[in-house]
């Protein structure tokens, strides 16, 4: 058997919300990063497209991968309610 960990491709998300879902993961205990590394900027040595940098692709574990889908199913909507409703009582839910 091998030590060696293999990922499988997650999906693309809102480069605002991958910290988020990055450490959802942590917590559950899945291995998950991003094609490229979400805090620095894209480089032009990746040629993956006109509308990706590849730091929005989100790779997990592929043991991993039904719990990491579940998660963003279920858990990460509630998560992103909550931080909404949390900015709506802080700044009175008014707009710009």
């Amino acid at each position: 058997m091998s030590d060696t960990l293999r990922t499988a491709w997650l999906g693309r998300f809102d480069p605002l919300v991958i910290p988020i879902i990055l450490d959802m993961f942590e917590e559950a205990g899945i291995y998950a990063t991003t094609k490229l590394p979400h805090d620095q900027p894209a480089t032009s040595t990746y040629n993956l497209g006109s509308f990706s940098t590849g730091a929005d692709m989100v790779l997990v574990d592929a043991a991993r991968l039904d719990d990491a889908r579940r998660l963003v199913d279920e858990r990460l909507p509630r998560i992103l309610a909550e931080m909404s409703a949390e900015l709506d009582v802080e700044f009175g839910g008014e707009g710009p």
